[in-house]
Formats: C-alpha cells, sequence, structure tokens
C-alpha cells in the first residue's frame, strides 16, 4: 500500500509513511536478529550484542541506530566502565 493511497475516516491517524518506514527496517535479516536478541536481554550492550550477532562494533552500531531511527529500539544513556 502507498502513502499517497486513499484511505477511509477510521483509518486516518495511520502513519503510513511511518509505517513503511518500520517494514523496511524490519525486512533486513541483521536488524531483525537484532530485535529478537533486545527481546531476550532487555538492554543489551552493543559490545554485547556485537559479539552475540557476530558483527563488527561498527556495523552493529548502524543497525541500532536504524533502528531507534524508527522507534523499534528505545535510545539509551550512554555509560563507560
Amino acid at each position: 500500500m502507498s502513502s499517497t493511497a486513499s484511505h477511509s475516516d477510521d483509518e486516518s491517524d495511520i502513519d503510513y509513511t511511518q509505517l513503511e518506514r518500520i517494514f523496511v527496517e524490519l525486512g533486513n535479516q541483521t536488524r531483525l536478529e537484532m530485535l529478537t536478541e533486545l527481546t531476550k536481554q532487555n538492554n543489551s550492550r552493543l559490545s554485547s550484542l556485537s559479539r552475540g550477532l557476530d558483527l563488527p562494533k561498527g556495523e552493529a552500531h548502524r543497525n541500532v541506530t536504524r533502528l531507534e531511527g524508527v522507534g523499534l529500539k528505545e535510545k539509551q544513556k550512554a555509560f563507560f566502565r
């Protein structure tokens, strides 16, 4: 369904452009696996997420940022040990 399609009044509060962006992000296997890991391990750190999925930290960061961009993951405050 295109974001320019005509909709009934019942559907007028749905943001189809945002919905399309979410589906694009979910269509990527890596991001889908990340979401699965994040639901298993609440508040997982980027380093453990990248290790668990065998991804370079840069790639893991890029994918997490994309998930945050569409609201599928909340941004967390960074902290250092």
